[in-house]
């Protein structure tokens, strides 16, 4: 006899009230301030709570689950992100398979501690479903790459139980679904945090009747449930970010680019040098070194053609590792590669990012923040970018970085590849709108396109003989000029953090 297991979920909201549910919760805790825990019990049998309502909803869809409920928002649904990473460690130490999350964060002085987080336990097994904002704000965790992040649907086209896989993820929500279920005699009102719960009930399906438990496979599944799923359409999830890094292993191809150790986001657990000729060869040998240590492979190299992405992509899956290629390629032959579906891993180049920037749909919107762009000569060290987001940091700008620069993943600055401005202007206006900043950098090495956004301030530096000239322009004028600066070093960029802030004073 097949007996069935129940699949455990933790729903971390503000309590499930059991008389409404009408079963027992397996376990109830609240997660208190000096972030200690204790048993909670909700005495009202009548007491509506939002936790009660999502789940309710999973349980309407898939009944064979253990409930845990995790209190960690108010009465008022306030609460505090700290609280959340308490709440999926506790998760993972308690086996629990499934986080049904109703909540996020839109600050980005948030995005890095989750981040990490949120790799850490999903990396031991957790599944996490999030809701993304009402407000199409970038939220976390549910932008996250190792989430699975929801949004409601508002064009009311779906029916009950129906939901679809969203075509461009470049705000890391890869689904959108039914939410106005009817649940205790009423319908549930049209918010993400109850299309969330549908979806982590399809999550305890998979688990629970297809014996799925990787991340990437559970998704996977989801795909192929939703309503646009077609067989003869290639599928796959390209993220625009590859976020999910935690551990990595850098290989470079031919020789050593390059890189600064000390101001890396994620933890590099050595670093290789391989022959372009046998690098499939070289990586997996390595690989089978490394693999107990690392999440993803970086790859940085020159000059490579599709077939030794999917080469070295074929080696990578063997052993369930993501792979992030970090290089010079320009396009060629770009839909074979942007269109290689990934099943086992997460695959990130920067065509993939492009790909994502060029096929938005949005028209470009009013950008609040003040925007610069610098211009760089294309041998200049990538630590310029870091010197000058340092400066911004340690005065207390809450400031977005963007480079041209694939190296930039491994520093967690936006990739934003060159391409028309009608497009980036797109790209921009999208994030900048969704996120909350003072002000946006966006810093270009040996840029030769035929034309230049046109920003708040624009910095174009060039190599003069010897010597180094910046021209500041402000709002389409010439204001500044710096001569004679023999190299870009730090007091160079201290020089000019303090014109963009005097030219925007």
């Amino acid at each position: 006899m097949n007996i069935k297991a129940k699949v455990k979920i933790a729903v971390i909201d503000d309590g499930v009230n059991e008389y409404l549910l009408g079963e027992s919760v397996v376990q109830q805790l609240i997660f208190n301030d000096d972030f200690t825990t204790e048993t909670y019990t909700i005495d009202s049998p009548e007491r509506i709570t939002h936790g009660t309502v999502c789940a309710g909803i999973i349980k309407l869809y898939y009944p064979d689950i253990q409930i845990y409920s995790l209190k960690i928002l108010s009465d008022t649904l306030s609460g505090n992100i700290q609280k959340l990473y308490s709440a999926l460690e506790w998760c993972v130490q308690n086996r629990i398979q499934v986080a049904n999350v109703s909540l996020g964060s839109h600050s980005s002085a948030d995005l890095s501690a989750t981040q990490k987080v949120i790799n850490k336990v999903a990396g031991q097994g957790l599944v996490i479903v999030s809701a993304a904002s009402n407000h199409g704000y970038i939220t976390y965790p549910a932008s996250f790459s190792n989430v699975i992040g929801v949004k409601r649907e508002e064009s009311n086209t779906l029916r009950e139980s129906g939901f679809y896989v969203n075509d461009n993820i470049i705000d890391g929500i890869e689904f959108t679904a039914f939410a106005k279920h009817k649940w205790n005699g009423k319908v549930c009102s049209n918010s993400s945090s109850f299309a969330a719960p549908m979806i982590a009930a399809k999550v305890c399906q998979l688990i629970g009747e297809f014996r799925l438990t990787d991340l990437q496979q559970i998704k996977i599944g989801l795909l192929k449930m939703a309503t646009n799923y077609m067989d003869d359409k290639q599928w796959g999830f390209y993220y625009a970010d590859p976020d999910w890094m935690s551990n990595v292993l850098i290989c470079h191809v031919n020789k050593k680019c390059r890189i600064d150790y000390s101001h890396l986001s994620v933890n590099m657990h050595d670093e290789i040098v391989v022959p372009a000729d046998s690098a499939s060869e070289a990586l997996d040998t390595a690989l089978s070194a490394y693999a107990d240590n690392i999440d993803t492979l970086v790859v940085i190299g020159r000059d490579f053609c599709p077939g030794d992405y999917f080469e070295l992509h074929r080696v990578v899956s063997k052993y369930n590792k993501n792979v992030v290629f970090i290089d010079n390629y320009q396009g060629k032959d770009m839909n074979r590669i942007v269109n290689k579906p990934c099943t086992n891993i997460k695959l990130w180049h920067s065509l993939f990012k492009l790909h994502n920037i060029c096929t938005l749909n949005s028209s470009p919107m009013l950008i609040e923040e003040p925007m610069v762009s610098i211009y760089f000569p294309a041998d200049t060290g990538f630590e310029v970018v870091l010197w000058l987001k340092a400066q911004f940091k340690n005065n207390n700008y809450n400031s977005y970085f963007a480079t041209n620069h694939p190296l930039g993943v491994l520093y967690g600055i936006d990739v934003v590849p060159e391409t028309n401005t009608t497009n980036m202007y797109s790209y921009f206006s999208l994030i900048l709108n969704k996120k909350f900043y003072d002000i946006a950098i966006y810093v270009l090495f040996g840029y030769e396109g035929p034309e230049k956004m046109e920003t708040d301030i624009k910095i174009d530096i060039e190599r003069i003989n010897d010597c180094f000239e910046a021209t500041y322009s402000a709002d389409g004028s010439f204001k500044d000029r710096i001569i004679h600066i023999k190299q870009i070093d730090e007091s160079f960029i201290g020089s000019l953090y303090d014109s963009i802030v005097r030219l925007l004073s």
